[in-house]
């Protein structure tokens, strides 16, 4: 079986290993291993939009999802980037609106 194929099952679009189909997005920070596979039932190829949520790139983390890994329809990777900030006044998150709030409330400064 080659785990650089896309569909692993012949005739099956249900299934995709996930190694190729994350290196061959744009996505720079979500990892598989060989033979790693995903299942879905509508459309297996939207697993980086569909299931890796809140990936926005702020907090410079990463997801390694190991060799040999079987992960199901409607498994969801919720990512650091959705957390807020807890310690102020407010949870509200204005610097990610930039503009005049991203001048004031910077990403850097906003506690984790």
């Amino acid at each position: 079986m080659d785990s650089n194929r896309l569909f692993p099952i012949k005739d099956f679009k249900n299934t995709v290993f996930l190694k190729p189909l994350i290196e061959d997005g744009n996505v720079t920070n979500v990892h598989a291993g060989e033979y790693s596979y995903y299942s879905d039932f509508e459309d297996p190829t939207q697993f980086l939009t569909k299931n890796v949520l809140y990936n926005f790139g702020i907090s410079g983390n990463s997801l390694h999802i190991g060799k040999f890994c079987a992960i199901a329809n409607g498994v969801k990777f919720i990512m650091p980037d959705a957390n807020h900030a807890t310690s102020g006044i407010t949870t509200f998150p204005f610097a990610v609106f930039g503009e005049k709030w991203g001048e004031v409330f910077t990403l850097i400064r906003l506690p984790i």
